[in-house]
């Protein structure tokens, strides 16, 4: 699908994964590589460099690319070059009250109140934020999030967030400026 992320185009590739005997894990991460070799060609792959940010090989597509998954699903989120994009994949887990106070700022948490969704869509964004940001070490609380506007700030920086739900996760998209390629 495409999404239009406040006047930036990132294309989205979700995919639920099988069930199998392989660990959930396992088969998620292969869901991510056909995601991959589906949209570009058989020969293409992920790598990642020594901070974990994921690199497009064996493609002539010139893309920047982010991945996710988790509750048996898979995600790409990838745009052309002017474009990060981050994505992230998380379901409901009581966890997420349990750590808010950790990734939260104090306005986000007395907003968030408690409620699952809300927690989803502040986790879920601040993860896709991080990656667009290709931020190594950004701490969470420094990524501040509007879900009212769909935006966030983070390494004076302004993000555009989209949430996609699906049956037991939610889905963040995040596209910022690629300045910093």
């Amino acid at each position: 699908m495409t999404l239009d992320i406040n006047g930036r185009t990132v294309e989205v590739e979700i995919a639920e994964v099988a069930p199998g005997t392989e660990p959930q894990h396992k088969r998620e991460r292969q869901g991510v590589a056909e995601l991959v070799k589906r949209v570009f060609g058989r020969e293409a792959a992920i790598i990642h460099t020594p901070a974990g940010a994921p690199i497009l090989t064996g493609s002539q597509h010139k893309a920047n690319i982010s991945i996710s998954h988790g509750a048996d699903i898979a995600a790409i989120a990838y745009s052309d070059l002017t474009i990060s994009p981050g994505i992230d994949v998380e379901a409901p887990r009581r966890q997420l009250c349990n750590v808010a106070s950790r990734f939260l700022t104090e306005t986000e948490a007395e907003e968030a109140n408690g409620i699952m969704e809300r927690l989803l869509d502040y986790w879920t964004a601040k993860e896709a934020v991080y990656k667009a940001a290709l931020t190594p070490g950004l701490p969470l609380k420094a990524i501040n999030i509007d879900r009212s506007r769909g935006t966030a700030m983070a390494s004076d920086r302004i993000f555009a967030l989209k949430w996609i739900r699906r049956e037991g996760a939610t889905i963040c998209v995040a596209a910022g400026d690629a300045d910093i390629y």
